[in-house]
């Protein structure tokens, strides 16, 4: 099936026709936390729709996009009408794929309202599997200075991602004229692998909550995942800096939208069911006397419990708090929630290798109650919330 119509099929099934952007609500930051409400959609709206309420008026939209490319967590896609030009104009582009708004001149394969809708990951594919052409010639006369400063993050983004030298290499400001008589020869298998992930988005359609990032960025990720190892980029991630002094709460875990951190205790899981074990140990009599026998005895347990915390040991395997850089899209939900004030600001990953996982080592004990981590102070050996109520 061509690739143009594997993505028509994943548009029918995410977006059911919408003439307009649709809103992923389980990734709107209004919808995750309340405490710092988020308007960046509306004020980026030119007909200033309330796009950020529980439920967005899009009533005189005119299917700009810009509050697509705006959302920092990539909740907002745009609309199927939008979606099908740029997913025909990807699958019949040359070797150079050319994206200019409707004053720019000359040959256009993808025509936006303005440059500043667009994406950054969206570049970013097509630079990574063809030479990417971006017409910014008309901005230098748009009486919009927001749309300008916008181009302007878009261009500075990916000079970020690519490094100066492969920047200038992938992303050019005319069509090289050698390239213009090939259509979509080079890299076209690579280009389709990329966009493949993007037909898992029907799965949307029977459930929403499934989607943990935006098409943009899968695309992107599988584009850098589809290229050979000598082929693949260093590309630069943002990341996440770290104090040292995470409490192991996990409310970071838990909140981010597109799951780019993780808690890793080595045999946190298995340390858990021991304390389970242990606690069904002591109603044994009870609950063999209705028969029901335990999943596991106390043995097994901790056999299951010394295996893995041995495992990790021999392969030098240590507790982190782990940051999917490629993932990210620097919302600031988990800083903004961190109880501790451990989390915040940016540092930067440069790596060929996805996914761009950066490791902050901490130094957690777990909770000889509930199994949880925590922090201790001192000699403690369970948590503030288990010190506090007599389990056993």
């Amino acid at each position: 099936m061509a690739l143009a119509d594997d993505l028509a099929i994943y548009a029918l099934g995410y977006y059911m026709h919408e003439s307009h952007p649709v809103r992923l609500d389980h990734l709107c930051l209004n919808t995750v936390q309340r405490r710092n409400p988020c308007d960046i959609c509306g004020t980026v709206c030119p007909k200033g729709l309330s796009i950020y309420e529980s439920k967005p008026d899009w009533h005189g939209c005119i299917n700009c996009n810009l509050c697509v490319s705006a959302c920092p967590t990539e909740a907002i896609h745009e609309s199927s009408s939008s979606f099908a030009a740029l997913t025909a104009a990807l699958d019949s582009a040359t070797d150079a794929i050319v994206f200019g708004c409707p004053k720019a001149q000359g040959h256009v394969d993808v025509t936006v309202p303005c440059l500043a809708a667009l994406p950054w990951e969206v570049l970013a594919t097509a630079a990574l599997t063809r030479t990417a052409v971006v017409k910014t010639h008309p901005c230098k006369e748009c009486d919009d200075q927001a749309s300008f400063d916008g181009v302007k993050d878009l261009l500075r983004t990916l000079r970020r991602f690519f490094g100066k030298e492969e920047f200038a290499r992938r992303v050019l400001s005319a069509e090289p004229k050698d390239r213009r008589a090939a259509r979509g020869t080079l890299r076209r298998q690579a280009f389709g692998s990329a966009v493949g992930a993007l037909a898992a988005g029907a799965e949307a359609a029977v459930n929403p909550g499934s989607v943990i990032m935006s098409h943009y960025r899968a695309m992107l990720v599988e584009a850098l995942e589809s290229l050979p190892d000598d082929e693949r980029p260093q590309v630069t991630w943002p990341t996440l800096e770290e104090d040292g002094n995470c409490q192991g709460c996990e409310i970071c875990v838990r909140i981010c939208p597109h799951h780019a951190i993780e808690l890793r205790i080595p045999g946190q899981a298995e340390y858990q069911e021991l304390r389970e074990a242990e606690k069904r140990a002591k109603r044994a009599p009870r609950r063999l006397a209705e028969g029901e026998a335990p999943p596991m005895s106390v043995e097994e347990a901790r056999a299951a419990y010394d295996a893995a915390v041995g495992h990790a040991r021999e392969e030098g395997i240590g507790q982190a708090l782990i940051h999917d850089a490629s993932l990210c899209t620097q919302c600031g939900l988990c800083y903004m929630t961190c109880p501790n004030e451990n989390l915040g600001g940016w540092d930067a990953i440069t790596t060929a290798n996805v996914p761009a996982l950066v490791e902050h080592p901490v130094s957690l004990r777990l909770c000889e109650k509930c199994g949880r981590a925590f922090k201790p102070e001192g000699d403690e050996v369970a948590c503030k919330a288990c010190s506090r109520v007599n389990f056993f």
